[in-house]
């Protein structure tokens, strides 16, 4: 979990995409289009820290994030808070536009944003 939390405040205070690390000198991807091409990701808890994929429309259909959170909730209070209301764990790297919400850097996600909480429902 500390390494979860230390990762997710470098992300959060980091400036670009993809920064250098002033201790260790390697980069931090905030974006997974720092890396990978636009949509190639699966949407899975697949990435690292077992996070998802992150500004990827396709997330924001319910076979994206409505399917993973209806299997396994506690994956998601892992980082979006036991009460669904987000944590430091899910601040944006960066603002980002949902097509009906947009959302500020630094803003800490959760299910209460676009949903009636974790049960759905606009």
């Amino acid at each position: 979990m500390a390494v979860a939390l230390a990762a997710a405040f470098a992300l959060a205070a980091a400036p670009s995409p993809a920064s250098a690390d002033a201790a260790t000198g390697r980069t931090k991807a905030q974006m997974c289009t720092t890396c990978h091409g636009a949509g190639t990701l699966s949407l899975s808890l697949g990435g690292p820290h077992g996070m998802h994929v992150v500004a990827d429309s396709r997330w924001r259909t319910e076979s994206g994030h409505g399917s993973l959170a209806k299997q396994n909730r506690q994956a998601c209070a892992a980082c979006h808070g036991a009460d669904f209301r987000g944590s430091v764990l899910s601040r944006t790297a960066a603002a980002r536009d949902w097509g009906n919400r947009t959302v500020t850097k630094g803003a800490q996600v959760g299910c209460y944003d676009c949903h009636n909480g974790p049960n759905g429902g606009d």
